[in-house]
């Protein structure tokens, strides 16, 4: 398993960066589903949290997984077949597809057999963001449940040695209290666009500080979002 550096909405919506939004047929009713672009590269008021969960208003999330809310059903945003009808929609039509919860992934996650490997790194990273909500809307100190720890032990095995898959590591150790494995994965080169990311791990694992974290809270210095949202959107390929 090697890993996807590249952001999601990069390979799966290039054609619709700070574009229009595009209509997608579900899968399963043949409904329109809106896929919205990045309306700008602008992190400006945007938070980025220690487990790669991004919050920015002009940068939508690009997920993998939504939720028609036509018919209710999961499908994969990236595979969906163009909608025939491109325009004509009405204003209070709502054709935007619903995220999908924490308890979502956590009945995928009981489906793995099911579900094919390449995506099983993405379903437990994004377990672990949901997870992760109630410590950042409450109490960061909030502790793992044995399902939490569970899921982050067998995401460890699905990461390899690529920088983005080595911050995700780095932040498992440290909400973990394992300080020396963290500080290991930390301690060869990254990129130069996570820098930002690497000095604020490294200063939380210095403090023995095992809690959720935030990065950054407005606008990140240079173009670490990007390397930032990879991690966000870690996805296997065979």
């Amino acid at each position: 398993m090697t890993n996807t550096w590249q952001l999601e909405s990069d390979k799966a919506h290039t054609d619709l960066e700070f574009g229009t939004s595009e209509y997608k047929a579900c899968t399963h009713c043949q409904s329109a589903i809106e896929i919205v672009p990045l309306l700008s590269g602008n992190t400006l008021g945007g938070q980025l949290w220690s487990d790669g969960f991004l919050v920015a208003d002009q940068m939508p999330e690009q997920e993998l997984l939504g939720r028609c809310r036509h018919c209710n059903e999961i499908v994969c945003l990236t595979d969906l077949q163009p909608h025939p009808q491109q325009e004509g929609f009405a204003d209070n039509n709502d054709n935007s597809y619903l995220s999908l919860t924490l308890t979502d992934y956590e009945k995928l996650l009981q489906q793995l057999g099911d579900i094919a490997e390449y995506y099983h790194a993405y379903l437990r990273i994004k377990f672990w963001q949901r997870s992760n909500d109630q410590r950042r809307q409450l109490d960061t100190r909030i502790p793992f449940t044995e399902q939490e720890q569970q899921n982050l032990q067998a995401l460890l095995l699905l990461l390899d040695s690529e920088d983005a898959s080595r911050l995700l590591k780095t932040e498992i150790y440290r909400q973990q209290g394992e300080f020396e494995r963290a500080q290991r994965e930390l301690s060869d080169p990254f990129d130069h666009r996570v820098s930002e990311v690497v000095v604020r791990l490294k200063q939380l694992v210095r403090e023995k500080n095992r809690h959720l974290a935030m990065i950054f809270c407005g606008e990140p210095a240079g173009d670490s979002i990007s390397a930032c949202k990879a991690a966000s959107n870690y996805r296997g390929t065979d």
